[in-house]
Formats: C-alpha cells, structure tokens, sequence
C-alpha cells in the first residue's frame, strides 16, 4: 500500500512539472531571446575604477619626465565620443608643470586579451594650471606628444576579471549613452 501512494504521489509530481514546463514555454523561449541578445551597460564609475588601476602613465621623452595620471571617463552620448580627462605632471630637474588634458583615441576590442580600450591615445587639448618652468611652450607640446604612437593602448574595462561566459565573444556592437558604454554580445 505504501509503495502504492509513492507511485501516485510521484505521478502526479511529474505531471505537474509536465504541466508547468508547458505553461511556462513562452517566458522560456522569451528567455532564451533575450540571452541571444546580450547587453552589458558599463556606468562611468564602472569605467573609472578601471582607469584607476591603469594609471599613472608615465614617459620620459625629450629630457622630461611626463606623468598622466587622476584619470576619469568623459562619455559624449550626443557625438558618441570616448575620452580621458588626465591630470598631468611634467618635470625637468627642478622645474615642474601641472595641467589638465583631454585624450582621444579609438575604442575597440582586444580578443586576445579579452578587453575595451583606446587604441591610438592622443593628447586633443591641454592647458597648464601651475607651472615653475620659465616657459610653458616645450613642457606642454612634450606632454602632448607623448601620448599616441610613444604609448600603449588605454584599457578601459577588461573583460576577464568578471566570470560571465558571454563576455568571452566579441561584442557585436558598442554605444556611448547618457547611462554609461553599452556593449552588445
């Protein structure tokens, strides 16, 4: 008898778990849609953490020493532009300079190296804020030409440190919007 009222019992467990994966198909097949279809929103705060752990940026060139560093995101969701504001150090024996610039470059993808970054960094303004030196001219064009083809990439958010398989594709699409870099997969 007992054998008997387990049989039942299991019976009717698997009919209703037949009868809820039938009623529950749709919300299935929509969520299988949505999973094709993934978006991953990375907010400007997201993006600075990341920027934080890549800078400084430092060069020596010309006899200068230059320093990019105290970096933030400046997302233009109307011209859908990515850019850097950097503070800036440039040193020469007993001379120092400090500006604020703004640094542009092409967004794009490692898949090797599985992260977002600025490919071709260059310096598009840059205006002194304190300076000792006699003459500004020579430490700011330095400090501008030292970003680009004298520097590597800017990794702007690196993948691999979050465990979500999805993130292992090449996005099919990227977007700067008001809430942040959008990334499609």
């Amino acid at each position: 008898m007992k054998n008997r009222v387990l049989y039942i019992v299991g019976l009717v467990m698997a009919l209703s778990l037949q009868s809820a994966i039938a009623n529950d198909a749709p919300n299935l097949a929509r969520k299988a849609a949505v999973d094709e279809n993934r978006i991953l929103t990375l907010s400007p705060k997201q993006i600075n953490q990341s920027l934080n752990t890549r800078f400084p940026i430092r060069k020596q060139i010309n006899g200068y020493d230059v320093s990019f560093h105290s970096p933030s995101i400046a997302l233009d969701f109307l011209d859908k532009t990515i850019k850097v504001n950097s503070a800036v150090t440039v040193k020469q024996g007993e001379y120092s300079l400090e500006a604020t610039a703004l640094i542009k470059g092409d967004v794009d993808y490692d898949e090797i190296d599985n992260h977002l970054y600025i490919e071709y960094p260059s310096v598009e303004t840059i205006k002194a804020t304190h300076s000792t030196f006699p003459d500004n001219k020579a430490p700011l064009s330095t400090a501008k030409i030292s970003m680009g083809s004298k520097l590597p990439e800017i990794i702007i958010f690196d993948f691999s440190t979050l465990d979500i398989e999805y993130l292992l594709k090449r996005p099919k699409r990227i977007d700067v919007a008001q809430k942040g870099l959008v990334v499609y997969f």
